[in-house]
């Protein structure tokens, strides 16, 4: 067995960066956690392209007590420094690869390390993430072939198989075994020399990740049986083994010193000083191209390379105020690149934005860019680029920064993109000292619309900037107008449409009738709402309450007599509250037959209708992507936790006793903003006619009817 190691490196400058000037340094109290992760892979041979398949879906997450503190989704996300952590215990869990349910190429590795960091000192964490497939592969004996022709093995599990024939006989294949199932089904099929068809049929039992199961098919010719006596499978079980050993890394990364690249510098003509930007690597740094148009006059051209630039040019370079310096540690193979724009050479800026692009390229070809941007300028007020994240649909917060000493007052006017006029207004910042920055919140924007704003001082205006408010999106079929039958099962959304809403209806249909339908006799507006119906669904003893319910995603499978769902749909406004017309009529009749003893004490059921909006954290199920992936079953529940730091919003609606009256009623439901520090990647919205119908407990017949579903901003 080789040694493994595809290596995706995060922090291996750390040690190199901290011998470094305090000039150089990247900043202080680094040094924390060096994380470095290992892929292992199976292949004698990983091409360039599979290395960086497997480095752009490498994801590592840092989680404490206290939840996600860290996520990085790609091997471009890792820093190339140090993760500064406070003294206390982790975890880090990583994932790489794709994970299918049967496949010839796409295999899936995960990794979960437990670790500690204490005050003072670094902490190595080499995260080794193993292959999680289990694989298999046929072998026939010589004999075999002889009295069996048309050969075919057919391997799998209740999500996917794999058929070894033809060009594939001889390969191996790839699995990822169900949450609720260890076994492996095979069935050899061919032609006897009689013409009649053969089948032999079993099952592995017990399989384990990381491990390859040989299906050896013997033929014994002293014995002639009818059926298929005279052949034979045995089972061989070896660990997979680890044959490549490539590295892949993190592209070059930038940083700036004393500001940050993506913000830019803003100063009066001759006062931007000396500025210092550094490119930091876990390998060798081949090549450095700078390309601004400052460099013209300098050079006779806008672009050079640095590593490999004459001596003429670097000479021309360095005389104007620009040099660099390649630190590259060999025993590490770490580099820090450190390019320093002294002030004879900014002091020489004219008014205006100036321009220096960067491209850094290591040995393996990895590329990492960055710009940074000069504004140098006379005003005496700067306009700011707004936060993104204070951008809502009808506000914003607007940014300015004080200049120049002697300015009597400070403001801004903002416009529509391209209307004629202006409107000001009038700020009173903290001081006037230089540096001071200023803001104000804007109310009453108009929805998904670009506007204009420039920062004010005495009557002058400094350069605008733009940003554009969020669209105030609902949902799809928010009505319940659009239904079709598939089969039995009836579906949220017109036939030949895109689907949003599902509900359990695939699930409830293999014992009985949709619980999940449209009504035509009670509804708001339109011609329908959705009814969600609660009931016992089997035969006698056999089967389990369903609760009538809807959300926002898709029923995967039915895992025996469970359900596996998939919540959430994509959505990136941040509305404030939501708005449903609903009915209930609760149950009195419990159906509790695993005992949680969630309604005891009740004379009827409870509904609930709930909604959150979440980050771009997901839960994977067999290849897709969910914000969470919901499992029923008693022996490996998965249910929503509005607590958990994917949660960026929160709100419900608990429904205890009937609504009033024969009509449908609307209520508001608020949403609780737990983190401001993100935009929603997806919404969820989930509503059940039984609030414990997760744990299968509730009350025959207890029925909720939603309409017209309304998001507030």
């Amino acid at each position: 067995m080789k040694k493994i190691s595809i290596i995706i490196a995060g922090c291996a400058v750390l040690a190199f960066a901290a011998s470094c000037s305090d000039e150089q340094r990247l900043g202080d109290g680094q040094g924390k956690l060096v994380l470095t992760t290992t892929v292992n892979s199976d292949m004698e041979v990983v091409s360039r392209a599979l290395a960086d398949d497997l480095a752009a879906s490498t994801r590592v997450w840092i989680s404490n007590s206290r939840g996600l503190i860290r996520k990085y989704d790609s091997a471009s996300e890792l820093p190339t420094e140090a993760i500064d952590l406070v003294s206390g215990s982790y975890v880090a869990e990583g994932w790489a690869g794709d994970s299918v349910p049967a496949s010839w190429d796409k295999r899936w590795f995960k990794a979960y390390v437990p670790f500690s960091v204490s005050r003072g000192n670094t902490t190595n964490v080499n995260m080794v993430l193993k292959i999680a497939n289990t694989a298999a592969s046929v072998v026939y004996d010589e004999g075999v072939a002889g009295v069996l022709k048309d050969i075919s093995m057919t391997v799998g599990h209740t999500g996917g198989e794999l058929v070894f024939a033809g060009e594939k006989a001889a390969d191996r294949g790839y699995f990822m075994m169900p949450s609720d199932s260890h076994v492996l089904n095979y069935a050899l099929k061919g032609t006897l020399e009689s013409g009649a068809p053969f089948e032999l049929t079993g099952a592995i039992a017990d399989v384990k990740p990381a491990t390859e199961y040989v299906l050896n098919v013997k033929y014994t010719n002293h014995e002639v049986t009818t059926g298929g006596g005279y052949f034979t499978i045995e089972i061989d079980d070896n660990p997979i083994n680890i044959e490549t050993q490539v590295e892949i890394v993190a592209p070059p990364a930038f940083s700036g010193y004393d500001f940050i690249l993506g913000e830019g510098i803003t100063a009066e003509p001759g006062k931007v000083g000396r500025r210092t930007v550094y490119i930091t690597s876990a390998s060798r740094i081949d090549a450095v191209e700078l390309i601004a148009d400052d460099l013209t006059d300098i050079i006779s051209g806008n672009d050079v390379e640095l590593f490999g630039m004459g001596e003429g040019v670097k000479a021309a370079l360095e005389a104007a105020g620009i040099n660099f310096s390649n630190n590259y540690n060999a025993e590490a193979d770490n580099t820090i690149v450190q390019i320093n724009f002294e002030e004879e050479f900014t002091g020489t800026l004219a008014d205006g934005v100036h321009k220096f692009a960067f491209k850094a390229t290591d040995r393996e070809g990895r590329v990492g860019t960055a710009t940074m941007t000069i504004n140098v300028s006379n005003s005496a007020v700067t306009t700011v680029a707004v936060d993104d994240l204070s951008v809502y649909t009808t506000r914003a917060v607007l940014r300015g920064k004080i200049s120049k000493d002697g300015i009597g007052s400070v403001g801004f006017r903002y416009r529509k993109a391209g209307a004629p006029d202006w409107t000001e207004v009038a700020v009173t910042p903290e001081s006037y000292a230089i540096g001071t920055e200023f803001t104000y919140a804007l109310e009453g924007l108009e929805t998904g619309t670009t506007y204009e704003y420039a920062a004010t001082t005495d009557g002058f205006a400094d350069t605008p900037m733009e940003f554009t408010t969020e669209v105030a999106a609902q949902l799809p079929n928010a009505s319940f107008e659009d239904w079709h039958m598939d089969g039995k099962v009836y579906l949220a959304f017109g036939e030949g449409g895109k689907k949003f809403w599902d509900s359990g209806n695939k699930g409830a249909t293999t014992l009985g009738n949709s619980i999940t339908t449209p009504d035509t006799e009670v509804f708001h507006s339109g011609t329908s709402s959705a009814q969600l119906l609660s009931k016992f669904i089997g035969f006698g003893v056999i089967g389990k309450f369903a609760a009538g319910n809807l959300f926002a995603g898709e029923y995967l499978e039915t895992a025996g007599t469970d359900g596996v769902l998939g919540w959430g749909r994509p959505f990136a406004s941040r509305p404030s509250a939501v708005k449903v017309w609903v009915k209930y009529r609760p149950g009195t009749q419990v159906s509790d037959k695993s005992n949680t003893g969630y309604l005891n004490g009740r004379s009827n059921d409870v509904g609930i209708i709930y909604v959150a909006l979440t980050d771009g954290t997901t839960d994977e199920y067999k290849g897709s992507q969910w914000s969470v992936v919901v499992k029923t079953s008693a022996a490996n529940r998965r249910l929503f936790d509005r607590t958990e730091p994917r949660v960026i919003a929160y709100g419900e609606h608990v429904m205890e006793t009937a609504t009033s009256g024969e009509d449908m009623v609307q209520v508001t439901i608020p949403l609780d903003y737990a983190r401001t520090d993100a935009r929603p990647v997806n919404i969820i919205f989930v509503a059940s006619a039984s609030r414990y119908g997760d744990y299968f407990c509730g009350c025959e017949g207890s029925t909720m009817w939603l309409d017209d579903i309304e998001l507030v901003y």
